[in-house]
């Protein structure tokens, strides 16, 4: 590894001078000298086998390639350091929790819960890392992770937590003063889609038993919380899980002009590594999110459905 790889000191140096362009600041900074910044820059030009600055006018500017270099080294440097801290954190306690989570349910129904856990768990800190879809869990530092999707992920233990139950939200000033559509009454609407639920849309009219020919048409965003954001802008209708706005909900700021539920094929779980036995810490927060979970309506497993 170490003959593919540049000593970090001159990946350091280097960060310091594209960002000044400038020797003399980037040698303060770093605490060396002019000339020692220089020759680092040097052996890594000489390593990568091409320059990463041009000297324009006692100027320095970056090549092309040292655009990108610069910028995938702070990026990896950045991680780098937030990765040092983060298993620092996890030395100084034996009761810290490193869990990856997708962003939205988290930001919208596990944070705001978390108080909760604190106060019944006192000495167990939790850190959340976003992560969208399975990895290896049994070679990360996660203790385990939060999982939207089908019950398999790959060589971990699966809880069920609920299921996803979509309904149709929007703002209420898109309706004119309307509470409430039949469903037919919804393709006259621009319709908000996410490309993770593909195909929500003619499902739901489907179920619901209408044919709608703009079912399929619409703005899509990637993430849940996009989603959300657009229908409380009055930008159309989305579907969205239920337990994602039920704070939106009961401030007014979307309502349901629908009340046709679409159950998806996916459902949420906590998971951990099947070849490593969990801490008592991650068993008490597991205890502890299954125990919020049942207090929802949506408990019941998702149904087999076809796939979409």
């Amino acid at each position: 590894m170490s003959r593919r790889l540049p000593h970090i000191d001159s990946l350091i140096v280097f960060e310091a001078v594209a960002r000044h362009q400038n020797f003399a600041r980037a040698a303060d900074e770093v605490a060396l000298t002019q000339s020692a910044v220089c020759r680092q820059v040097g052996r890594l030009e000489d390593f990568l086998g091409q320059p990463l600055f041009n000297r324009v006018r006692r100027r320095l500017v970056l090549t092309d390639a040292g655009v990108t270099y610069a910028q995938q080294v702070r990026e990896s440097l950045q991680r780098l350091e937030r990765d040092t801290l983060g298993v620092m954190s996890l030395k100084a306690a034996a009761s810290n929790l490193l869990l990856a989570v997708p962003p939205t349910i988290s930001t919208r129904w596990l944070i705001p819960r978390l108080p909760d856990f604190s106060l019944r768990h006192p000495g167990i800190l939790v850190n959340l890392s976003m992560r969208l879809g399975p990895f290896d869990l049994a070679d990360s530092l996660f203790d385990g992770a939060v999982h939207f999707g089908p019950s398999a992920w790959p060589g971990a233990i699966n809880e069920f937590l609920f299921g996803e139950q979509l309904l149709p939200m929007c703002a209420p000033s898109l309706l004119g003063g309307a509470k409430r559509l039949a469903p037919s009454d919804l393709g006259r609407f621009q319709l908000l889609h996410q490309p993770a639920r593909e195909g929500a849309w003619p499902r739901w009219f489907e179920q619901a038993g209408v044919v709608v020919a703009t079912a399929t048409k619409g703005p899509r965003y990637d993430m849940s919380s996009m989603l959300i954001e657009a229908a409380i802008a009055g930008m159309g209708i989305a579907l969205v899980p239920r337990i994602f706005v039920l704070k939106d909900l009961a401030a007014g700021r979307l309502i349901v002009p629908c009340d046709v539920t679409l159950e998806s094929e996916h459902g949420f779980y906590i998971v951990h590594a099947e070849s490593k036995r969990p801490s008592q810490a991650f068993l008490s927060f597991q205890q502890w999110l299954l125990d919020c979970a049942a207090s929802l309506n949506n408990h019941s497993r998702p149904a087999a459905r076809c796939k979409r």
